[in-house]
C-alpha cells in the first residue's frame, strides 16, 4: 500500500515533470487516494496553495513537505501557523524525493488491524488494514467475543492478505470481524465528529443520506450536523447550510449501525473514510474521523411496559404511514383529507401531517432552500415514526421533492408500514389549478426555489400507489388509497 503521495497541479501531472520514485504516487488535491497518505509532498507551483494546505490539514498525514520557491514558501509558512500544521518547506533546487521519502521509514508502525474474510476452524483468512504481527502475539476480535484471547501460532502474509493460525479451535471470531492485538482494542460507535473534503459537483446537505466506507466496513450515514466550513484563505470558521466542491467542513456524522474505528495516529485505515452517493455510488467526499460523540455513549433507550403492539390492540388496527408526494396543486392535501374522513368513519385512528400546517409550528423556522426542505422532511418523518409507534395511521401531505429524503423517511419504518402515494399531475395542470396563486408568483420571480419552476421535483420510481388526479375523480383516488391499506391488513372494514 502506498503511503507517500505527491500532490501536483494538473499541468505538472500532464507534463510528467515530477521527481516521483516508485514508492510514491502522484495525485491531484481532491483525489480520494490521498486518504492513504502518511506523507504528503506538495509541489506548490501551479496549485492554489492555501486551499491545498487546508485539504492537507483535514487529511491529517504524519508529515507534510512543500516544495516551493520563496514566495510560495512564505504562503506555506503562514499557513503552517494558522492551520497548526507541521510543514517542512524545501526549495525546488534542494528537493530530493528519494531522501524525503526515505524519512517515511521512521514514522513507526500502526496498530494491527485486519478484517476477517473467512474462518476454517483455527485458520483465519484476513485482509490486513494496518500494522503487523509476531508469532506469540495474542489476537482478539474487536467486538463480539472481545473478552476472549487467542494465541497466534503462525501467520503468512501475501501483500495485504494474511493467513493466521491460532492455537485452538474457536467459534467467537466471525467473517467481517475486525481483529486486533490484545491490549490494542479500537473503539466502537455510530456517531462522530469528522473533518471532510467535498469532492462532488453536486452540493451536500445536512440530513441527507450517504453511504460510508471505512476500513472495509460499509453502512448508511447521514451528515447530522454542519458545524462549520473553513474559509480556504483565512481559515476562519464560517457557517454553512450546504457543501460545495472543494469545501473543507467540520461535520457530525450519524451512522445506521456501530462501526469499529481508531484515531488516525493509531490506524489510518480505521480513521479515514469516503462517502458515496446512495443512488449512483459516486464518491462525494473523503474525510477523517476526529472522535466519537459523548452522546452516543450516554443516550440509551428507555424500555417501557406498554409497547406499540399494546396500543394497536387497543386501537383494533395497525399503525402505518401514507406518504403523499407530488407537485404543489396536485391534490395531495385534498386526497389525504378525504382518506382520513373515510378511515375515521371506519373507526381508524388517524392524523394528517400537512405541509402548510407543520410550517406554522414545528417547522416555522425553515424556508424553502434545498437544505431547509431536507430538514423539513427529516423532522416530519421522525414525528410520523412516533405517531406510528402510537398505533396511528399517519397521512403526510408534503411535496417532498427529493427522492433521497423520501427514501430516508421510508427507512425509519419496517416493511409494510410505509406507503408512498405519488399524486401525479402534469405541471401544466398544477399551474392551471394554482389554488394558492403560488405558481403565478413563482413565474413572476416573487417565490424563489419553487418546486417545478426553479427547483427540481424527483418523481418516485416505484411508489406503492400512483393516483392521477387529473384523470380520476376524487372518490376514486380516495378509494384507491383506502383499498391499498385494506389489502395490506392495516385495518379491517366494519
Amino acid at each position: 500500500m502506498t503511503h507517500v503521495f505527491i500532490i501536483a497541479s494538473e499541468s505538472l501531472r500532464s507534463e510528467g515533470d515530477i521527481d516521483c520514485p516508485d514508492v510514491a504516487q502522484v495525485a491531484g488535491d481532491l483525489d480520494p487516494l490521498l486518504l492513504e497518505a502518511r506523507v504528503l509532498i506538495v509541489y506548490a507551483n501551479g496549485l492554489d496553495l492555501q486551499r491545498t494546505l487546508l485539504t492537507c490539514r483535514v487529511l491529517a498525514p504524519d508529515r507534510v513537505v512543500v516544495v516551493a520557491d520563496p514566495d510560495e514558501a512564505q504562503v506555506a509558512s503562514d499557513a503552517s501557523g494558522r492551520l497548526d500544521l507541521d510543514i517542512q518547506i524545501i526549495s525546488p533546487e534542494h528537493f530530493d524525493a528519494e531522501k524525503v521519502i526515505a524519512l517515511a521509514g521512521d514514522l513507526g508502525e500502526h496498530a494491527f488491524r485486519a478484517i476477517v474474510s473467512s474462518v476454517d476452524e483455527h485458520v483465519i483468512q484476513c485482509i490486513r488494514l494496518s500494522g503487523g504481527l509476531t508469532v506469540g502475539d495474542q489476537v482478539q476480535p474487536a467486538t463480539s467475543g472481545s473478552g476472549r484471547h487467542f494465541d497466534l501460532t503462525s501467520f503468512e502474509t501475501r501483500g495485504d492478505e494474511v493467513c493466521i493460525s491460532l492455537a485452538s479451535v474457536q467459534h467467537a471470531i466471525k467473517s467481517g470481524e475486525v481483529l486486533c492485538r490484545v491490549g490494542e482494542l479500537p473503539e466502537v460507535s455510530n456517531q462522530f465528529k469528522a473533518e471532510i473534503v467535498w469532492l462532488s459537483t453536486n452540493d451536500g446537505f445536512e440530513g441527507r443520506r450517504y453511504d460510508i466506507e471505512i476500513g472495509n466496513q460499509h453502512c448508511g450515514a447521514t451528515v447530522s450536523g454542519l458545524k462549520h466550513r473553513y474559509d480556504p484563505y483565512s481559515y476562519e470558521h464560517l457557517s454553512a447550510r450546504k457543501i460545495g466542491i472543494g469545501d473543507c467542513v467540520s461535520v457530525t456524522l450519524g451512522l445506521r449501525q456501530e462501526i469499529v474505528f481508531d484515531t488516525v495516529t493509531r490506524s489510518r485505515s480505521m480513521a479515514t473514510f469516503i462517502l458515496r452517493d446512495h443512488y449512483s455510488s459516486d464518491i462525494v467526499a473523503m474525510g477523517v474521523l476526529s472522535h466519537s460523540l459523548r452522546r452516543a455513549r450516554n443516550v440509551h433507550r428507555q424500555e417501557l411496559d406498554i409497547q406499540r403492539a399494546d396500543r394497536e390492540l387497543l386501537n383494533n388496527h395497525e399503525g402505518a404511514v401514507v406518504w403523499f408526494t407530488g407537485l404543489s396543486g396536485s391534490g395531495k392535501s385534498t386526497v389525504a383529507n378525504g382518506v382520513e374522513k373515510e378511515l375515521h368513519r371506519q373507526g381508524v385512528r388517524t392524523y394528517v401531517l400537512d405541509g402548510d400546517n407543520v410550517r406554522h409550528g414545528l417547522n416555522k423556522d425553515l424556508g424553502f432552500t434545498d437544505a431547509d426542505r431536507i430538514e423539513n422532511i427529516r423532522r416530519v418523518a421522525e414525528v410520523a415514526r412516533l405517531m406510528v409507534d402510537a398505533g396511528l395511521v399517519v397521512l403526510t401531505s408534503f411535496i417532498s421533492p427529493f427522492r433521497s429524503e423520501r427514501d430516508l423517511a421510508r427507512q425509519l419504518f419496517d416493511e409494510g408500514e410505509f406507503f408512498e402515494v405519488y399524486v401525479n399531475v402534469p405541471l401544466t395542470v398544477a399551474e392551471e389549478r394554482d389554488p394558492k396563486g403560488l405558481y403565478r408568483k413563482a413565474r413572476a420571480g416573487e417565490i424563489p426555489n419553487f418546486t417545478g419552476i426553479d427547483s427540481d421535483y424527483e418523481a418516485p420510481v416505484s411508489p406503492e400507489l400512483e393516483v392521477r388526479t387529473n384523470e380520476l375523480l376524487l372518490p376514486e383516488c380516495i378509494q384507491a388509497v383506502f383499498e391499498l391499506l385494506k389489502a395490506n391488513s392495516i385495518f379491517m372494514t366494519r
